[in-house]
């Protein structure tokens, strides 16, 4: 039996289920729907097809609304996210989408094809694979919350690429926090598009700080003093006198240093006058 054909010519609604079920081979779901008279129930008519379906021909063909989550949780095998998404007529929760996805999931891909805003954040956390997220904020459509975006991210990542390519200013203060993995100070601040808080962003480097390094990167006014008081480590202060774009309270530099402190050479480097009393 042509199912196709059947349907086409019976003049009343057709449970399209039931019509599947019973119908002896393989059934093209595309064309059964596409002939069907009245609005189709997919999540049954796909539950209830004996053999592998194109889900996106499916959902493309569909008189009405489709709950994307239900028709992937229903289909009997893998899943092309992404076409499934792209030939949806309607925003899509991406993040349900991924829950029930069968397979791997192209987060990059999902979300170019995703047809309305996307929450980021929830979306990484339930993709069940590393995700590139450099690529997944580049492409996502609105604006991002990097700290989000870093914490539910399961995997390592590189923290410059992610700055730099994020189209929004950045609270590096809370991206350092959260990142796992050491974290090259001086390369954040240097890609950083917006204004840095050096101190916050120094407190919070989970390992040794350049302050040099992280000084000369940083655009704008440095407090040199708070500067050296929260940097965990020693610090040479001549070279951060050197490099700090201002005038330098030599006496709260010295202060503030936590370790020896080489007094001729920090003098001789002074950028002003120094009251040697």
């Amino acid at each position: 039996m042509h199912l196709a054909e059947a349907i086409y010519i019976t003049p009343a609604p057709v449970l399209l289920a039931e019509a599947i079920t019973i119908t002896p081979g393989s059934v093209l779901l595309a064309e059964a729907i596409y002939s069907s008279p009245g609005p189709v129930l997919l999540p049954e008519a796909i539950y209830t097809t004996p053999g592998p379906l194109l889900l996106p021909e499916a959902i493309n063909i569909t008189p009405g609304p489709v709950l994307l989550t239900e028709a992937i949780y229903s289909t009997p095998g893998p899943v092309l996210l992404v076409e499934a998404i792209y030939s949806t007529a309607g925003p899509v929760l991406l993040v349900e989408a991924f829950n029930i996805s069968t397979g791997h999931v192209l987060l990059a891909e999902a979300f170019y094809s995703t047809p309305g805003p996307v929450l980021l954040a929830d979306s990484i956390s339930t993709t069940p694979v590393p995700v590139l997220l450099a690529e997944a904020i580049y492409i996502t459509p609105g604006s991002v919350q990097l700290a989000e975006a870093i914490y539910s991210t399961p995997g390592p990542m590189h923290l410059p690429e992610v700055i730099y390519i994020t189209p929004a200013p950045v609270l590096l203060a809370q991206a350092i926090t959260i990142t796992p993995g050491s974290v090259l100070l001086a390369e954040a601040i240097y890609i950083s598009p917006g204004p840095v808080q050096l101190s916050e962003a120094i407190y919070i480097t989970p390992g040794s700080v350049l302050l040099a390094e992280a000084i000369y990167s940083t655009p704008g006014p440095v407090q040199l003093s708070e500067a050296i008081y929260i940097t965990p480590g020693p610090v040479l202060l001549a070279e951060a006198i050197y490099i700090t774009p201002g005038s330098v309270l030599l006496a709260e530099a010295i202060y503030n240093t936590p370790g020896h402190v080489q007094l001729p050479d920090a003098i001789y480097i002074t950028p002003g006058p120094v009251l040697l009393a």
